[in-house]
């Protein structure tokens, strides 16, 4: 309020009262604000509830914009409402034409003497016939009543609007109780993955070998829907669509199975208003071998030369002592390479500098061996080589007379031809002939 000239001042009693309808004023007006920003919030958020029923936004952006567009339109209604019943209240020339129109005996006493306080000159009126219009002003201060010089017709306004938009959209939230409860908190958090129908327990894989097949599966809990959807993201190519129909007892539960993958892809899930993250799915190789070799060098007595094997063997045969040596060299790098030898032991082996690994062993006992490698994904080698060992231990040489095959009599100075032959499961180094002498005269030595 501005100041004046000391003749043309307010009285106290009037702008105490006038301090009074302000401050009931600005309480009334702001519970208007109040009412009708929330009414256009109910409206805006009963829009954004009904597209997303309608249209079923999977995307957390588009909701998120979608209700920050609504909080926005209420919010600036709130600031724009509020401003204005500030605007409105800081005048004491607008909240004594208030008190006018409450009290028509006051025929626009409290109106002039506001006025005339705010003018900077009052050349015209005479400072006398002011104060004799302000006493008269005074003199019905005590009837002026706040509460009723404040008029409440926009607050009713405002809760009308209000229950005219909160009635229809409680009784359409009573029909689908559920669902309303998913759209009301998809409204409230856009990005926290809230829906009706859920799509639970999918089978995920980080790696796939290429060439094979991997099934998706998932598990649909909440609201039944008579379809779902899998999309398909290709690296090399656009979307893909299919329809999947739940099986089950419950019909719950969405399958399909990938056939022939060769180049990498991302997956999702969708099933009424639920649908669940990308899963990505890489590709690659299952580790191979290039070449697998095997060297049989018998023992150093057999002098025989050893025995070598281009590829792996399913069986081989080998004397007891004989060393064993293994070479596996994969086609591509490998993260490990381990022999597994029965009853579930491993044998890990490093790579030399020209990518062959090797194992060497001096032969005990019968052993089955085969190369188990795995890739960095974790991808293992299928249907690896088996081969089988078999200790064979060395026999003792046979040795059978062939003639004479019975007993003769001969002379002393006959002459006997005698024959044998000597057998041995390696070879015969060295073959004696011993003779006895049996004679009566004889000593029976060799």
């Amino acid at each position: 309020m501005k100041s004046s000239a000391p003749e043309f001042r307010i009285p106290i009693a009037v702008a105490d009262k006038l301090e009074t309808v302000r401050t009931e004023a600005w309480r009334i007006r702001l519970r208007t604000a109040l009412l009708g920003s929330l009414g256009v919030l109910l409206g805006a958020m009963g829009v954004v509830m009904a597209v997303d029923w309608w249209a079923t936004l999977f995307s957390p952006a588009w909701r998120s914009v979608l209700t920050l567009s609504a909080l926005g339109v209420s919010g600036s209604t709130l600031v724009l409402w509020i401003l204005s019943a500030k605007r409105s209240v800081s005048r004491a020339a607008s909240l004594a034409a208030e008190v006018d129109r409450s009290l028509p005996p006051l025929e626009e006493r409290w109106s002039t003497i506001t006025q005339l306080s705010e003018l900077e000159t009052n050349s015209n009126v005479h400072p006398a016939m002011f104060r004799q219009v302000a006493q008269e002003a005074s003199e019905f201060t005590p009837q002026v009543d706040p509460q009723i010089v404040v008029t409440r017709k926009g607050l009713r306004w405002a809760g009308w609007g209000l229950a005219s938009v909160a009635l229809p959209i409680l009784g359409l939230a009573l029909c689908d109780l559920q669902r309303s409860t998913v759209l009301f908190k998809r409204f409230w958090l856009p990005l926290a993955n809230i829906s009706a129908t859920k799509v639970q327990d999918v089978s995920t894989a980080a790696v796939v070998a290429r060439g094979e097949s991997f099934e998706i599966a998932a598990q649909l809990k909440g609201v039944p829907v008579d379809e779902a959807t899998l999309i398909i993201r290709p690296a090399d190519s656009g979307e893909q669509s299919i329809t999947l129909v739940p099986r089950g007892e419950r019909q719950d539960r969405v399958t399909h199975r990938l056939r022939g993958i060769k180049e990498p892809l991302a997956y999702r899930l969708r099933a009424g208003d639920g649908q669940t993250a990308w899963q990505e799915v890489a590709v690659a190789d299952r580790p191979e071998l290039a070449m697998a070799t095997l060297t049989v060098t018998p023992p150093d007595y057999t002098e025989r030369d050893p025995e070598k094997f281009d590829k792996l063997p399913r069986r081989v045969s080998a004397l007891v002592g004989s060393k064993l040596q293994f070479a596996f060299k994969p086609r591509r790098d490998v993260a490990k390479l381990q022999l597994d030898f029965s009853e579930g032991k491993l044998q890990s082996l490093s790579a030399a500098e020209d990518r062959w690994y090797r194992w060497e062993t001096t032969l005990a006992e019968s052993f089955k061996v085969s190369p188990k490698m795995q890739e960095e994904h974790g991808l293992t080698n299928l249907r690896p080589p088996l081969c089988e060992v078999q200790a064979r231990p060395d026999k003792p040489p046979v040795v059978r007379i062939l003639t004479p095959n019975q007993e003769m009599v001969v002379r002393p100075d006959d002459k006997v031809p005698v024959t044998f032959e000597a057998k041995d499961d390696v070879r015969v180094g060295s073959a004696e002939l011993v003779i006895f002498d049996e004679s009566p005269t004889g000593n029976r030595e060799p």
